[in-house]
């Protein structure tokens, strides 16, 4: 664990791979020549983010567990297409057994990537229903 501390004073225990989703954080960390907390550890020192208020830090927050939670989703169904990719490929037969065989069907089709182009999603345009200052507070500068 790791605590991070608002501008306004406020203690933040996360997760270690959620702080170091905030660049800030992990570059902080580089340049000190510091070694992050291990799992399981927390770290002594608490990280204070003198540009970021409580209310902001808590969206922030919530951002990056919500997309971990995601990316991770994503990964395991990526692996689970691989792996029936890698079990269709065993499954053909040798050039000299093609002939005889009755044909396999395709392999499943790609995951599609372009995250670019993506819409938003429900979960997002929730969390992006919020006044207008707090929204320019969590937006990158």
């Amino acid at each position: 664990m790791v605590q991070l501390v608002s501008s306004d004073g406020k203690v933040f225990p996360v997760r270690k791979e959620v702080a170091f989703e905030v660049g800030a954080i992990a570059s902080l960390y580089e340049a000190l020549g510091c070694s992050p907390p291990a799992d399981g550890e927390e770290d002594d020192e608490p990280i204070p983010l003198s540009n970021v208020t409580g209310d902001t830090l808590v969206k922030v927050i919530q951002w990056i567990e919500h997309h971990l939670e995601v990316r991770k989703k994503k990964e395991a169904e990526e692996e689970e297409v691989k792996m029936a990719v890698d079990g269709w490929k065993e499954q053909q037969p040798s050039s000299k057994d093609k002939a005889q065989n009755a044909k396999l069907p395709p392999p499943p089709g790609p995951v599609d990537a372009d995250e670019k182009n993506r819409k938003l999603t429900v979960w997002e345009m929730d969390f992006f229903n919020i006044n207008r200052t707090a929204l320019i507070s969590v937006t990158p500068r």
